[in-house]
């Protein structure tokens, strides 16, 4: 992986991110999605110097008028991504980025396609590839929890939830994935899961010449655990056993998804699961997705989920989570110098205080090697902190 992935923010103040790997450079982006008059989605190039920032932060703003707008804010200056009018903007349900290996910033949004309160389409498109329906299917439905990461070889991979047999699947999901070369040209729809869990966001990670995809399974007995696949370009799919049947039965969607993070050899999935009865975050590493897996519990009791996962370039790892605390709710951080369950954390700290309800978002980390970032949404916007080892 060589470049930190893009994190985008929204105006109902909710945040979604890729967890990457890459060689830390200098240069800072700043990405934020706020609501704006705009016509139609459309693409708006960026210049050179942008494309090669590096360390991603986020901002939310208050709307401010009519339809919407994806907004990037690089050293160079501010530029809108997107504009449109029929967007959908919701805490849990956020847009995606990546920058391919050429250097381009990719980023999807969620735009309306009808009259029903999730029935919505994604939207993608690159600096050098026009807007376009992510997905094959122009039916109305929910569409969304996109997941994106770069391919080393040029282009990229990405995974959503689908709902074009919602009606008839008593709310289940669908997981789609497809690559996407570097002109903007869709490979075929690859069909992951027929029932999954309908609101628990998807992660990706690339490996070699293919990916893994992590994503909440659902089955008729309302287990709803992690489920982990291997995708080629060729559309082989490849379940892998790692470990991650929890036995957890609940009816209705948690909205919490795992998170995959890789040094380019060595796998990381971060998971939320309350199989057993208790709330409770875990680490599973492996020096290869076909095992063996490691794993340790990071937090209990009182946990959030909420998760996002980032690897340095030197192979170290930073987790990060929500918990209840105090009455409140806190942003926990746990990092490793290297990507190992078996060793404890170096550090477990708390980075931020915020509410254990909605309003909190989600929270995302970047792992530079020299230095960890934290964008946790607050009040009017995004707060960033930068944290040394």
């Amino acid at each position: 992986m060589r470049a930190a992935a893009l994190a985008l923010a929204t105006a109902a103040a909710s945040t979604l991110s890729t967890a990457s790997c890459g060689e830390a450079r200098d240069g800072s982006l700043e990405v934020e999605a706020r609501e704006r008059a705009g016509a139609a989605p459309t693409w708006v190039s960026l210049p050179r110097a942008a494309t090669r920032a590096r360390e991603p932060e986020l901002v939310v703003l208050a709307p401010d008028g009519g339809g919407h707008a994806l907004r990037l804010h690089a050293s160079t200056g501010v530029r809108d991504l997107a504009r449109g009018e029929r967007w959908f903007v919701n805490w849990a349900d956020v847009p995606a980025a990546a920058r391919d290996a050429e250097g381009a910033t990719w980023a999807t949004w969620l735009e309306r396609t009808g009259d029903g309160a999730y029935d919505y389409a994604i939207w993608i498109a690159g600096e050098h590839a026009a807007p376009r329906r992510l997905h094959d299917d122009v039916g109305l439905g929910e569409h969304g929890f996109v997941s994106l990461a770069p391919m080393d070889e040029g282009g990229l991979v990405a995974a959503w939830l689908d709902g074009r047999d919602h009606a008839k699947s008593n709310g289940a999901m669908r997981v789609q994935a497809r690559f996407i070369d570097s002109d903007g040209r869709f490979g075929a729809e690859i069909l992951l899961d027929e029932r999954a869990c309908d609101c628990c966001p998807t992660s990706l990670t690339a490996r070699g010449d293919g990916a893994l995809v992590a994503w909440r399974d659902r089955d008729v007995d309302e287990r709803r655990d992690i489920a982990l696949a291997h995708i080629a370009r060729d559309g082989t799919t490849r379940r892998i056993e790692a470990g991650l049947d929890d036995g957890w039965r609940i009816h209705g969607c948690p909205v919490n998804g795992a998170v995959l993070a890789s040094d380019g050899t060595r796998v990381a999935l971060v998971r939320y699961t309350e199989g057993g009865g208790e709330a409770r975050v875990v680490l599973s590493t492996a020096e290869d997705p076909r095992g063996p897996w490691r794993w340790r519990v990071l937090a209990r009791g009182g946990v959030l989920g909420r998760l996002d996962a980032s690897c340095g370039p030197g192979g170290s790892l930073s987790v990060l989570w929500l918990e209840r605390v105090e009455g409140a709710a806190a942003w926990m951080l746990a990092r490793w110098d290297s990507l190992d369950a078996d060793a404890p954390p170096v550090v477990v700290r708390e980075v931020a205080r915020t509410t254990a309800d909605r309003s909190s978002g989600r929270a995302r980390v970047v792992d530079l090697g020299s230095h960890v970032r934290v964008a946790t949404p607050v009040p009017g916007g995004v707060q960033v902190v930068r944290w040394r080892p």
